[in-house]
């Protein structure tokens, strides 16, 4: 565990990086586990072959020591979506997961602008009395949503959706509640494509677009509802992404031994990318690209990218009806039960203003 905590270390105090390199090591191995923030160096290591996602569920399961046969409904879906696969099974699933997301981004042109409306409007209260969970239910409402018309059901049919998965120290006790919810959820949906004459296997193409893309943007949405831009009064959805991406770490196995640019890999590494340090690097060295790693890159690429710009587009303008100022506060006395990467960079903004 030395690793993760010195990771997280240095993820909330970055100024402490030699911008002089391009990674700094974990551990004191020969080959360390190692924080990647040079932008050229992520980019090869994202798109190289010889480099895949680290498994989480795997992860989950040792830190607890859990039996394999554990948490089968959340290891089921990780199989299933693109994310953790390779080769030609990776491309069969990314191609399957894309022409969904394609649907659904369709779909949302009839129905997405008017919902989050309404939503602002009937639920301004809980705004002020508690932003994050104002973001939480608005996200949670539209993905029910996305599946009420997909399925052609009313969403307050569909099953209580599972609570959020993604964290570095996770209880047995809440995976497990996880599992059990997902598993209530992906039984009622194969039930409901059967009676609407689809395949079942299309629900472990939808569940895992909650999972992996609906559920991460909680604290993009509070930041861009609580931040001003530093470009000015109103934020546009990809310069938001870019500050406070989703995804606030890539984590990455090494499968075979590689080189890449000049670094030497061997089979086992761990390594880590930090999608808002590759951002904050480029504002300190003009030279740099302004390229953005906030839905990935290379062929683990975000399938959903259009969805969330598309969420975070429509959230952001009914958000200019309101005065998200008054939210700080509030927002502050409730990050401990967020992400603290976020806490830190709102702090640093506010202490340039």
């Amino acid at each position: 565990m030395s690793n993760l905590l010195r990771l997280k270390k240095i993820l909330r105090d970055p100024e402490q990086i030699d911008l002089n390199n391009a990674w700094v090591a974990l551990d004191d191995a020969t080959h360390p586990n190692m924080l990647v923030y040079g932008e050229e160096l992520a980019g090869e290591i994202l798109k190289s072959d010889a480099i895949a996602p680290a498994h989480l569920i795997n992860y989950f399961k040792q830190l607890l020591h859990l039996p394999d046969a554990a948490l089968a409904s959340i290891s089921d879906l990780f199989e299933f979506a693109p994310l953790l696969l390779e080769g030609e099974a990776h491309r069969k699933s990314k191609i399957r997961f894309t022409a969904k997301c394609k649907s659904l981004e369709d779909a949302l042109e009839t129905w997405l602008a008017d919902y989050t409306k309404e939503y602002f409007r009937t639920t301004e209260a809980l705004l002020f009395s508690d932003p994050a969970k104002f973001v939480i239910d608005y996200l949670d409402g539209t993905f029910k949503r996305m599946l009420s018309h997909d399925l052609a059901i009313q969403p307050e049919l569909i099953p209580p959706l599972p609570e959020r998965l993604f964290t570095l120290y996770p209880t047995e006790e809440r995976l497990l509640r996880i599992n059990e919810s997902l598993r209530t959820l992906i039984l009622f949906m194969e039930n409901r494509l059967r009676a609407i004459d689809r395949p079942p296997e299309d629900a472990k193409v939808l569940v895992p677009l909650y999972i992996l893309g609906i559920e991460p943007m909680e604290m993009t949405l509070i930041y861009g509802l609580i931040q001003t831009p530093s470009s000015g009064e109103t934020w546009e959805p990809s310069e938001l992404f870019r500050e406070a991406a989703a995804v606030n770490l890539f984590s990455r196995v090494v499968v075979k031994d590689v080189k890449v640019l000049d670094l030497d890999l061997v089979k086992g590494q761990s390594i880590y990318i930090a999608p808002h340090l590759l951002h904050l690097i480029p504002a300190r060295e003009p030279s740099s690209t302004r390229k953005s790693f906030s839905f990935g890159s290379g062929p683990h690429f975000c399938a959903g990218r259009s969805i969330a710009l598309k969420i975070a587009d429509n959230f952001l303008a009914a958000a200019q009806s309101v005065n998200p100022g008054a939210c700080r506060d509030l927002f502050r006395l409730r990050m401990h039960r967020h992400n603290v990467n976020l806490q830190i960079k709102v702090e640093k903004n506010e202490s340039r203003s």
